[in-house]
Order: C-alpha cells, then structure tokens, then sequence
C-alpha cells in the first residue's frame, strides 16, 4: 500500500483575521440571556455589615488566626487554642483560666470586660494578684494590637461576646469537683500524713477507740459550698461494694481560709486491723446524680488513697 502524503495548507495571515472577525460578529449576534447576576453588588443594593469586624468570625480571622495562632503559641501548643474558629471560641467563652489570679476565673464572660482575663492580657504587660504575677502583653511575640483591634475585641465582648452564629453562651454548671481530704484527731494532730509502712498512698493509721474528723475540700463553680446538699461519706470495708456502706453526714465549717465539708467519725466501730474505705458524695442541688469520689471507675490507687487502717491504740 502506498501511503499518500499528507496535505498542508497555508492560510495567509490576512485570511486568518478575516475569519477571526467573522466568526466575533456571528457570536455577537446571538442572545445569551438576562445576567443572574445583575443586580448582585450593584450600587444601592450592597449593605456594609458594620459589625463584622467585632463579630468572632471577623475577630479570628483578622487576629486570633493570623497574630496568635502562630507555631509555639496557641497553634495547639498552648491553651487556648486558636487554629480554627471552633477551638477558639470554645477555649475563650467561660473558660478557666490556667492560671488563676484573682478575681478572674474565666477567659471571656460575657457583657464584661472587667471579668474577662483576655481582656486583661491584650491590654497590660504586667498584672499582679497578691503574690503571683502574669507577665507579658499578648500577642507575646509580635506588635501589640491597635486601638481599632482592642475596640473591636472590647465590643464582642460588651455584645454578649456572641459565636459564629449570634448566639450568647450561658455560663456552665457543671458538678461540684471534691478536690482533697485531710483527717485530724480531736486533740488537732494531723492523722493522714503517717500512713502504711510509711509509704504515700497507702491507707493512714487510726488508734482503735478514737474519735477524728476527715475534713474534705469540695469547689463548685457557681454554688457556694455552704450550699451544697447531700453532703456524706459512706464507709466500707470493701474497695469496691459500698452497697452496705455506712454513711455519715457532713458539716459545713470554715478551717482558717479553707471552706471544707467535714465527717466525724468513731474508730471504736471498727476491728483492729480493718481497712477502711471511704467515698464522698455531694450535690449542687442542680443535678439529678450526686458527685461520688473515689468513684468505681476510679484508679486502686486513689481509693486506696482515701483509706484508713484500724490499729491498737
């Protein structure tokens, strides 16, 4: 088969724009329809949302993203954490503060300025509470905001410091958190230091046929202690079945500066040589279940911890 060779056409450049033009006057003729889009950002119909820049998504994108979001910062390495518009408002919005100096408790509180610690933060280069101190104006690394910036953090704030959807956020109730005990005879000797073979965490000793007090500190974040209700410590002397627990009721008492919960207790009710596990239990009168600590799901080690062995006097 012999092959045939392929044809080549010339087209002169004054042909080409010919056709060029000829095929520009065709399309132009045809209707491509009303514009969807005509009347999008035309003049008189745009509206300035003046409230942007003070709403949170503006203030993440315009400086909690770019100004403290940056690495070895609040990129995830410290709280809070800025990296999304998420994390952001969740780690600022009555927020505990890491480190507490008074009177801040939270991050941002909402409708006040005065109470929110990052307000205090992005305006002061040293602040002092009592003996502890917070050092530093934030952004920690980079030029202090402007007064525009401050102005607009300060009026999210005033406004209820409102999330990505225009929502103000309530101010969290969670359950009492029984923090520590401590236990003192009643000639006032500290009992729980002096514990098992000397070793911390094992149950501390009780003389048999002494009466002692277990004093227990318990926080809650929006009722006074003196409040809290169903307040007890349940005895037993198996770790983990307080079904047939003994229980003792609580009494409110301020000891020097702390606020505590205390237990009377009789040693004379135990045998020589029993080892005695106690749970605290309490309630803010907002929850259905009462706080419990140690709780079942609890380590061995920390009911263990809040322990006593009987041993003779």
């Amino acid at each position: 088969m012999i092959k045939q060779p392929m044809m080549k056409f010339n087209i002169s450049p004054l042909l080409l724009y010919l056709i060029v033009i000829i095929t520009l006057v065709y399309s132009c003729k045809k209707d491509p329809g009303s514009n969807p889009y005509a009347t999008v950002n035309s003049a008189g119909s745009a509206k300035t949302d003046t409230s942007y820049p003070s709403s949170f998504v503006g203030l993440h994108q315009a400086i909690f993203s770019i100004k403290c979001a940056v690495p070895a910062c609040h990129d995830g390495s410290f709280e809070p954490d800025f990296r999304t518009i998420e994390s952001a408002y969740a780690n600022l919005v009555y927020q505990p503060v890491v480190k507490k100096l008074k009177p801040w408790v939270y991050r941002i509180v909402p409708y006040d300025t005065a109470k929110s610690w990052l307000w205090q933060r992005i305006n002061h280069s040293l602040i002092i509470s009592g003996k502890d101190t917070s050092q530093g104006r934030m952004p920690l690394y980079s030029s202090a905001l402007s007064t525009a910036e401050l102005n607009n953090i300060s009026k999210w704030i005033l406004s209820g410091a409102k999330d990505m959807l225009g929502h103000v956020n309530l101010i969290p109730n969670a359950q009492p958190t029984i923090v520590s005990f401590t236990a003192y005879s009643s000639a006032n000797t500290q009992l729980d230091t002096k514990t098992v073979s000397g070793v911390k965490g094992n149950p501390f000793i009780v003389d048999t046929n002494m009466v002692f007090t277990i004093y227990v500190l318990i926080q809650d974040d929006s009722t006074l202690v003196s409040n809290l209700i169903h307040n007890q410590l349940k005895l037993s002397l198996v770790e983990n079945d307080f079904s047939a627990a003994k229980s003792y009721p609580g009494t409110y008492i301020v000891k020097g500066t702390s606020k505590l919960w205390s237990y009377t207790i009789n040693s004379s009710n135990f045998s020589v040589g029993d080892t005695v596990y106690f749970h605290c239990y309490t309630n803010d009168q907002s929850h259905s279940m009462d706080t419990e600590y140690p709780r079942a799901e609890t380590s061995s080690y920390y009911k263990t911890l809040w322990s006593f062995k009987i041993v003779p006097y």
